[in-house]
């Protein structure tokens, strides 16, 4: 792809993609690893023209752009490499040669495409979009002598017969030019074809690709079982985890005109490979134990529940079970803990488990209670947070006192912190009321307190480096090494290691055995953090906390350390780390970090240790075939997670 080899070329340079190269989110994902800077000023109306730079290479995309605009760039002597399609740069010939000879241009199709705003720039925006049948008739008589019909490449060509005929129709002189993309109804002839014979279609393109919407339309029309997907993300999303795709079936795959036969290929052989059967194998494992664990939750919400014995002592825990039994809560740590045991036992059989599992899930929720309080967060899972509910609760007793808003807020905190702390103590009281009789008990317990208790060390370094950053206070060596530090002894303590590790110890495994797991265990849970820490500024509303919030915290991640190397990147972000930030706000991080490549650095980050975890995980000999698959599923389950 030339806009890929023109980024490994002029690494010294900062190449802007104008505008969305294609409707293709691979490409796009491979643009910026290879560290372009998609102007997406469709979207985002601080991506203006003046923020390209004089030593900028911009790459245009396949649907063209407006006259004016190419010459702008050409006056300012700004490097363009012009990526339009040949089809529709012989269309902008055609227009522009048409109108000076003074014909009135009609282009037809949909006008907010890029492609027919390019077009109608080589125009003087003067020409007549026509979308639809009514659109014809709505036109005056008198438009021009002479007419010139020309249409958007990916019309359907049925519709563009239709239009076509009825523009001639209407006016005496018209020339009308058949410009759509041959190429494009070849792959749609043929899709058709392939679609007639199959039990299910998947058609890969961008739900804003208009050659994509067609395809799709022509595949539904002979074959029911015909769905769309965006991206090869999408398509191991469907295959593996909504289970959407029956492979033992026969399916077709095509795509659209911006898809790369790579892609293509890629599904296909997913449909063949090992990593269908091990997502699979991890899917049916986490959905059977998520159930199990999700039931024996609400059983001991009601026993945390049942040790009210007053108003506030039930209004404190009511506000804990909210968190705790929120649908968002995704039981990762708890079907860790189940697959460890079930790794120990070789056998299917994990209720035992279930107690241990539904605890150390009471454990993560009370943590993050504590974790809310210290980075004021408003939200946890889709709900208010502890202290932000009790907030609300006490502003509304106080509107006829004088009582101080920081004496309420310091009140709702501590709130919080014991209802933290109360669950803390009823898990200890479940885990040895539950297992006091186990072999493995003391060996158990012990482990499942250290864990805790390199969490909390884990949560001191999280609290106090952001603070000492601040102030200016240097640190025993770099940045990057006490990121990565406080993600090893906090998030993958808690979130892979302990887990793991309390499920093997609770179905009788070596302690020579446990610790193979480690260096694989440690991998995974740091690489779990940076992607977690990607999300929070890349991710969705989705997330259990707030977009940005890592920013408005002041954390230590790897995108904080890798702009500590660059002073000016560091300045800018700067103006927004430690404060409330707005949607504005976040484009802005977004853009400082894309520009500078450290989002592309990040993600490679995040995409190689994954593999490395796989390699960790193949080293591990006693493991059985079909415990590998499970946790390499996993592996690939964290990699297509998007909150």
């Amino acid at each position: 792809m030339q806009a890929v080899k023109n980024l490994k070329e002029h690494k010294e340079k900062r190449v802007i993609i104008w505008g969305n190269l294609l409707h293709n989110k691979d490409v796009e994902k491979i643009l910026e690893e290879n560290g372009a800077v998609i102007f997406d000023y469709e979207k985002d109306s601080s991506c203006t023209r003046d923020k390209i730079r004089n030593d900028d290479i911009v790459i245009i995309r396949a649907h063209g752009e407006t006259e004016e605009f190419i010459e702008y760039l050409e006056k300012r002597g700004i490097e363009c490499e012009d990526c339009t399609c040949l089809n529709v740069q012989r269309i902008h010939e055609q227009i522009r040669k048409k109108y000076n000879e003074g014909y009135t241009i009609v282009i037809l199709g949909s006008k907010n495409h890029p492609e027919v705003i390019g077009s109608n720039g080589w125009c003087e925006n003067r020409g007549i979009i026509i979308s639809e049948e009514d659109d014809v008739n709505t036109l005056p008589y008198s438009i021009g002598e002479k007419i010139f019909v020309i249409a958007q490449t990916t019309m359907n060509s049925e519709k563009f017969k239709r239009l076509s005929e009825a523009v001639s129709g209407r006016y005496r002189n018209v020339e009308i030019q058949t410009s759509l993309c041959s190429a494009q109804l070849k792959i749609q002839n043929d899709s058709v074809e392939l679609a007639k014979r199959c039990d299910a279609m998947i058609v890969i393109g961008d739900k804003k690709s208009s050659n994509t919407k067609e395809l799709f339309r022509k595949c539904s029309e002979v074959c029911p079982g015909a769905f769309q997907i965006e991206s090869r993300e999408d398509f191991v999303k469907e295959l593996f985890l909504n289970r959407r795709i029956d492979p033992g079936k026969t399916i077709g795959i095509t795509g659209g005109a911006s898809v790369f036969k790579s892609v293509v290929e890629d599904c296909k052989q997913f449909m063949d490979s090992t990593k269908f059967q091990e997502i699979g194998e991890f899917h049916d494992f986490y959905k059977t134990a998520k159930i199990k664990i999700k039931n024996r939750i609400a059983d001991q919400n009601r026993a945390l529940f049942s040790l009210a014995d007053d108003t506030i002592t039930s209004r404190i825990i009511d506000q804990f079970i909210g968190v705790n039994s929120s649908g968002k809560a995704k039981i990762i740590r708890g079907t860790l803990i189940v697959l460890g045991y079930r790794i120990a036992q070789k056998s299917k059989n994990i209720d035992y488990s279930i107690d241990l599992a539904a605890a150390y899930e009471f454990f993560e929720t009370a943590i993050l209670v504590h974790d809310d309080v210290f980075d004021q967060s408003p939200d946890r899972r889709g709900v208010k947070t502890i202290h932000e509910r009790n907030v609300h609760f006490y502003k509304d007793y106080n509107r006829r006192n004088n009582l101080s808003g920081e004496s309420i807020k310091s009140a709702s905190e501590a709130l919080a912190i014991c209802a933290g702390d109360l669950a803390f103590y009823f898990i200890n009281q479940v885990i040895l009321n539950t297992y006091h009789d186990d072999k493995n008990f003391f060996r158990l317990f012990n482990y499942f307190n250290e864990v805790v208790i390199t969490t909390i060390k884990g949560e001191l370094l999280d609290i106090v480096l952001p603070l000492e950053e601040q102030l200016g206070i240097a640190h025993n060596g770099n940045i990057t090494d006490h990121v990565i530090r406080i993600d090893t002894i906090k998030t993958a303590e808690y979130t892979i290691i302990g887990p793991l590790s309390l499920g093997l110890i609770l179905g009788g495994m070596s302690r020579e055995n446990v610790a193979e797991f480690h260096e694989f265990a440690v991998l995974l849970g740091v690489t779990f953090q940076i992607q977690d820490d990607f999300l929070n500024i890349f991710g969705t509303a989705e997330q259990g906390k707030p977009c940005g919030s890592d920013i408005a915290e002041y954390k230590m991640t790897l995108f904080y350390a890798e702009a500590c190397g660059n002073v000016e990147v560091k300045q800018r972000l700067l103006e927004y780390y430690g404060k409330e930030i707005s949607d504005a706000g976040l484009r802005e991080v977004r853009k400082i970090l894309e520009e500078s490549g450290i989002k592309a650095k990040v993600r490679k980050t995040v995409a190689d240790n994954f593999e490395k975890c796989r390699t960790l995980l193949n080293q591990i000999g006693f493991l059985e075939a079909e415990e590998k698959a499970v946790l390499s599923g996993f592996i690939s389950y964290l990699e297509l997670r998007k909150s």
